[in-house]
């Protein structure tokens, strides 16, 4: 795959169409890799591309890109802690939730870097850890938008949440965190009823998600509706 062809392109892409167009094309390039060391390769660059100044969406699909290599690809152990570590980096700064930048192309930092996240879980396997500190920080992204949703930010989070965290104890963490509170007494959110209605919509995916799937998560989410009808109905 010739993946600086595919950035010189993505570069000077002026619509959202063009670069979904271009993130299609290297998922399916992806699959044709033919030895271990020509993804690894790749995500290294993507990872500086990530790392550098270039324009938010051309950032943003970067992450796409990855997530498609990923899905492709099995990567060394080492390989999966540097997209790790960028991840965190990004998260940690992220407080742009905009979808579409000031010259309206396609820019969604978080989903796409939930996306990636989502493909970089298997390699994490072997690293529970790492893989519980991604999923602390997307959880804490989304905690902290200051926006309301509506991208299926809460259906991506949420999946990734019942698909990977099966631990009670670590699910009960969770839905503490998403919890109902009548005021806002630490100021964790400019927007109380933003942040409160973001975090409804996320128990109630999680809900949805685990219906149909032995998660405890379902019960978890039950004593959330419980706590946020009586707060609603006293």
């Amino acid at each position: 795959m010739n993946l600086n062809n595919y950035l010189t392109k993505l570069r000077s892409a002026q619509s959202q169409v063009e670069c979904d167009r271009l993130y299609e094309q290297v998922y399916e390039d992806a699959k044709l890799y033919q030895s271990k060391e020509e993804p690894e390769k790749d995500i290294l660059t993507l990872l500086t591309v990530l790392s550098s100044d270039e324009a938010p969406f051309v950032k943003s699909y970067s992450l796409l890109f990855a997530g498609a290599i990923l899905d492709a690809a099995t990567l060394s152990k080492n390989i999966a802690l540097k997209i790790a570590d960028t991840l965190a980096d990004i998260l940690d700064r992220l407080i742009d939730f905009d979808v579409f930048d000031t010259q309206n192309r396609y820019v969604h930092t978080f989903s796409h870097a939930m996306y990636l996240s989502e493909s970089l879980m298997p390699s994490l396997s072997n690293l529970p850890q790492t893989k519980e500190q991604l999923i602390e920080a997307l959880l804490q992204v989304y905690l902290r938008g200051d926006q309301p949703f509506h991208a299926n930010e809460d259906l991506v989070l949420a999946g990734i949440l019942v698909q990977f965290v099966t631990d009670v104890k670590a699910v009960n963490a969770i839905i503490a965190k998403l919890a109902p509170i009548p005021d806002n007494p630490e100021g964790v959110c400019e927007n109380l009823i933003i942040c409160e209605s973001n975090k409804r919509q996320l128990w109630m995916s999680l809900r949805l998600l685990s219906e149909d799937k032995k998660s405890p998560f379902l019960e978890a989410t039950q004593r959330i509706r419980n706590q946020t009808i009586s707060l609603l109905f006293p």
